[in-house]
């Protein structure tokens, strides 16, 4: 009877302990599959960033793209207007010449 009480103390005993050693591998595979997650979220919103990174260097190529050349066309119709305002001038004071007219555009 002592070998058969020994035995169930002894049996007790590992359950006691496996029981703890569930919890804790409980425990760890918990914290674990947390810490995937915020891996996870954290890699989600590097991947936004650099999309948005992404977009804003598209924008801004393209704003250049546009405004360089419409920039040139402003300047060149502030140019022609000038100048035709200044031979609208001359003609009606009637001081214009030929050479007026056909003058080149620096």
């Amino acid at each position: 009877m002592k070998k058969y009480i020994k035995t169930v103390h002894r049996l007790d005993r590992f359950t006691k302990i496996s029981d703890r050693q569930q919890r804790e591998v409980l425990d760890v595979s918990e914290k674990l599959n947390q810490t995937y997650e915020e891996l996870k979220q954290s890699q989600d919103r590097l991947v936004q960033a650099e999309k948005m990174a992404s977009l804003g260097q598209l924008v801004a190529g393209v704003a250049h793209e546009i405004n360089t050349p419409v920039g040139i066309a402003v300047g060149a119709a502030s140019q022609l207007q000038y100048m035709t305002k200044t031979i609208a001038a001359s003609i009606a004071n009637k001081t214009a010449k030929k050479d007026d007219l056909f003058q080149e555009i620096y």
